[in-house]
């Protein structure tokens, strides 16, 4: 018998919404815990990832509660979840004490002949009997590690309905029952799957066990090309709202409604929306039936059961599947197999490409603002362009720190010629840094380079500069910044390379 809490209505967090959670309590019960937006890639071997240990005093002094959520570990693939994540995955719900945890029915990591890459956004895996193997053998081993339950979320699908796949509700069947795990309905993507011609919401939850239904999730969207666009953007549409209160009563055992937005949308919301979906949340929330207990079991799956599925996909392997869709959708060439000829036609994977374009900018221009403004100051659209001219070069990265800091690396090879852009680039690079690994860095300057990164923070290009005789000393520590003029010409010799555990000083002497 698996009994759980009722937590109530929540939201997914992120640093951006620290001033938002904390005006409104009120209106919140529990937070959404994607523990990979709060990591970092050290590239120490056997130590791959560690905590931002400043989010997580964060996170911790919220007196709310937490689920965990994963965002780079999927279940969906042929590729195992990654072992140097799991180790941490297991610490945060230890030490967040979520009730229970959970991870996304898709992949994001190919392995081909030349080597792995990540794809940058979550993909829907082949949906067939060895698909459904594949993905009871990655929620087990991932399963058997944690102390508490697990569940795994209805992904998206914006590719075309294949005729010998099984259906979406009747493959996340096949692999929550056989796996006697619970499930996270996101109900906006299955909004977006029916909207863009998959199966309909009524027949998914037709296929699928209701009472393993133990969180929803909520979003919204916009329409773009010609299809629905789960992006997580703002307002849950009025139709799924409405219709989420009609469903709320057929699942026997949620125990939790969270709303989702990105925080890159973020600006263009006033706060007033956010709290106002939350209360809309809670009325449906408070009209819900009583929770009640639930014997989950696993259903047979033997040779026979699987031969009575109306499906011919155990044709293929979905490692074939993968190889195709991740190489195509990072727009890559790749070994014809026999998915490649039907995926490159399929207009779902130009909206896959163009999703994980949008994704990779948001994390450099998250990550690099200053840098990003000098260049979009300075080159106008061409600065999309020196974009995609990286994306053709390198594969995603998990992480916005290692997306940016691979950009940086890239702009630095191919030596644009504009005034400021290396130092503004460098002064960054060291906030990541120092950031991630709470380093001290200390820059000193013959120039006063603050009212260069003042005008970018307020979207103006830096006026030019005459050198002085006065020399600026601005030390970053944990990413706080701290600024002041002194007297003598600096001594210390010029440093290229970031130590861990030092504290290194650089010159930057005038070069423009």
């Amino acid at each position: 018998m698996i009994k759980l809490p009722d937590l109530g209505v929540g939201i997914t967090f992120s640093l951006e919404l620290e001033s938002f959670v904390r005006e409104n309590l009120d209106v919140l019960s529990v937070l959404l815990i994607e523990p990979q937006a709060f990591w970092f890639h050290t590239g120490v071997r056997n130590e791959e990832y560690k905590e931002h240990l400043n989010s997580m005093k964060k996170i911790n002094s919220f007196p709310l509660n937490k689920i965990v959520h994963g965002v780079a570990t999927p279940v969906g693939g042929s590729v195992p979840p990654d072992p140097l994540q799991i180790p941490l995955f297991v610490k945060m719900v230890k030490e967040l004490r979520s009730p229970w945890a959970s991870e996304h029915l898709s992949f994001n990591r190919v392995a081909t002949e030349s080597g792995a890459f990540n794809t940058g956004f979550l993909l829907p895996p082949l949906q067939s009997r060895e698909g459904v193997r594949h993905s009871i053998r990655s929620i087990e081993q991932i399963s058997k590690l944690l102390p508490v339950p697990f569940a795994v979320e209805t992904g998206v699908n914006y590719l075309r309905n294949r005729s010998d796949e099984l259906s979406d509700g009747e493959f996340v069947c096949r692999v929550v029952e056989g796996a006697n795990c619970g499930l996270v309905l996101d109900l906006h993507n299955l909004w977006t799957n029916e909207m863009n011609g998959r199966q309909s919401i009524k027949d998914f939850l037709k296929q699928i066990p209701l009472e393993r239904v133990w969180e929803i999730h909520l979003a919204g969207g916009y329409e773009e090309d010609g299809f629905w666009v789960d992006a997580h953007s703002g307002e849950i549409p009025h139709k799924l709202m409405e219709l989420t209160g009609h469903l709320l009563p057929r699942f026997s055992n949620v125990h939790s409604i969270i709303f989702e937005i990105y925080p890159s949308f973020l600006y263009q919301i006033d706060h007033k929306i956010i709290r106002e979906q939350l209360e809309i949340l809670w009325k449906l929330w408070n009209k819900r039936e009583p929770t009640i207990d639930v014997d989950c079991y696993r259903h047979s799956l033997d040779e026979e059961y699987y031969d009575n599925v109306n499906s011919n996909g155990d044709g293929h392997a979905p490692q074939d599947w993968e190889n195709a869709l991740g190489t195509l959708v990072v727009d890559r060439t790749t070994k014809n197999n026999n998915f490649v000829n039907e995926l490159s036609t399929d207009p779902g994977v130009s909206v896959y490409r163009k999703l994980i374009g949008s994704f990779r900018g948001s994390m450099v221009v998250g990550a690099l603002p200053l840098t990003s403004r000098l260049l979009i100051g300075k080159l106008g659209e061409q600065f999309r362009t020196l974009l995609s001219n990286y994306w053709t070069l390198f594969t995603p990265e998990l992480f916005a720190s290692d997306e940016a800091l691979g950009f940086a690396h890239y702009l630095k090879k191919i030596n644009l010629k504009i005034t400021y852009l290396n130092d503004v680039l460098e002064f960054e690079e060291a906030v990541i840094h120092s950031r991630l690994t709470g380093n001290t860095l200390v820059f000193e300057y013959s120039y006063d380079i603050i009212s260069v990164l003042k005008a970018l923070n307020s979207r103006q290009l830096p006026p030019p500069l005459a050198p002085t005789q006065e020399f600026f000393k601005l030390q970053i520590r944990d990413g706080e910044i701290t600024y002041r003029k002194i007297c003598d010409e600096p001594q210390w010799p010029r440093v290229t390379e970031f130590i861990p555990g030092d504290e290194r000083r650089l010159t930057r002497n005038w070069n423009h």
